[in-house]
């Protein structure tokens, strides 16, 4: 079995209800797994290299996020459609949390800030409004 950078293909097999030793799809599971890094990383990619060291809640929610993700994959390979919603539900609440908490720190909002605006306004000699 292969782990990603945050999923678990044991955890995966968990949400899924596949028994630990029911190996017969852990190809697909781990390729899953994979798949959901990725998109978890293209998902916090404004502000994933801000995440701070050591925030232990934001690492176990990227962990969350990406075994949510893949066990919706998994759901839906198994066309357990209505599973899959509800993983991709919870999957986009935990995303949209991080994101949030990453962006309320001081210092990623400035890089977020300054990486979202690509020019540079100049001060203004007269405000119309107060002429």
């Amino acid at each position: 079995m292969a782990d990603g950078k945050y999923g678990s293909t044991t955890t995966v097999k968990l949400y899924a209800g596949i028994g630990a030793t029911d190996t017969v799809d852990d190809t697909i599971v781990d390729n899953f797994v994979l798949r959901a890094d990725r998109q978890v990383d293209n998902d916090l990619a404004d502000v994933i290299e801000s995440i701070p060291v050591g925030d232990a809640s934001i690492t176990d929610d990227l962990i969350l996020a990406s075994n949510f993700y893949a066990t919706r994959l998994y759901a839906q390979f198994r066309h357990s459609f209505e599973k899959a919603d509800q993983f991709k539900q919870t999957y986009d609440d935990t995303i949209k949390g991080v994101h949030s908490r990453l962006k309320a720190i001081p210092t990623v909002r400035t890089k977020i800030r300054a990486m979202t605006k690509d020019y540079r306004t100049e001060p203004i000699a007269t405000d119309p409004l107060l002429d």
